[in-house]
């Protein structure tokens, strides 16, 4: 599964990754990363389940909430909707910070539309360098 992740975005072998309806996911260095996948739209459906999953799998009372990374390099534009469910305050409740990987002019777009238009209760940025996201995702 490994394989179908960029190699500058990929946890250590160690580390179980799991494939979701249109991401895969894994946590590690209680970072929750996140990895879109191409040619795949990522609805509302998508969005509950994959956080449902993220909250049963790796938050607990002694971790209620966690920094997460995106990486929406390849990632086709998500509907409002979904955003929405994003910049919600129960996404918001569980979540730290969160941080998008982009590199091309149509991930920028994304992320910067998703930055602009809503409202978060969490700290966001976006960078191009996985390393600069995870040191800025550690920080308190």
């Amino acid at each position: 599964m490994i394989d179908n992740l960029p190699a500058d975005f990929r946890p250590d072998s160690n580390v179980e990754i799991h494939k979701m309806d249109s991401s895969f996911v894994w946590s590690e260095d209680n970072i929750f990363f996140i990895h879109s996948m191409p040619d795949i739209d990522h609805t509302l459906e998508h969005a509950k389940r994959q956080f449902e999953f993220y909250r049963n799998t790796y938050l607990s009372e002694i971790r209620p909430k966690l920094p997460m990374i995106c990486d929406v390099r390849i990632a086709r534009p998500i509907k409002k909707e979904v955003r929405d469910f994003y910049s919600s305050k129960f996404v918001g409740g569980h979540t730290t910070r969160f941080a998008f990987l982009v590199d091309s002019p149509v991930s920028m777009v994304i992320a910067n539309f998703f930055i602009s238009v809503q409202k978060l209760s969490v700290p966001v940025r976006m960078f191009t360098k996985p390393n600069d996201a995870i040191i800025w995702c550690k920080q308190n």
